[in-house]
């Protein structure tokens, strides 16, 4: 998988689960400070871990440093643990405005 996003995009937390990024060896002291699955969220950077070979995501809703101003391991979230939010496009459809000058230029007509 291939991280995709850009600053400023917005997306939705698809994992909140502590358990699911466990490594051989590795024990995971703390939490996930609030990033909820479902919840939307703003990327704010997008950076290499600066140990391991994955990318992470600090989101602009979640100061992960603010909360844990005691530990230097406090970086952002796997970029999996997102997916891009699909706004819905609105598209407006002028039938119903053209129906109606259609039905007054004809009663018009018929004043006439």
């Amino acid at each position: 998988m291939e991280c995709n996003f850009y600053v400023g995009q917005k997306v939705v937390c698809i994992n909140d689960d502590v358990s699911r990024y466990k490594l051989p060896g590795y024990t995971y002291i703390g939490s996930l400070d609030g990033l909820t699955k479902g919840e939307i969220y703003t990327i704010d950077k997008i950076y290499p871990h600066p140990m391991l070979n994955y990318i992470l995501v600090d989101v602009r809703e979640i100061d992960r440093m603010a909360k844990n101003p005691d530990t230097a391991n406090a970086y952002g979230y796997r970029y999996e643990r997102f997916k891009p939010l699909e706004e819905k496009k609105r598209t407006t459809d002028i039938s119903i405005f053209i129906k109606m000058c259609e039905t007054e230029t004809r009663k018009l007509k018929e004043t006439i």
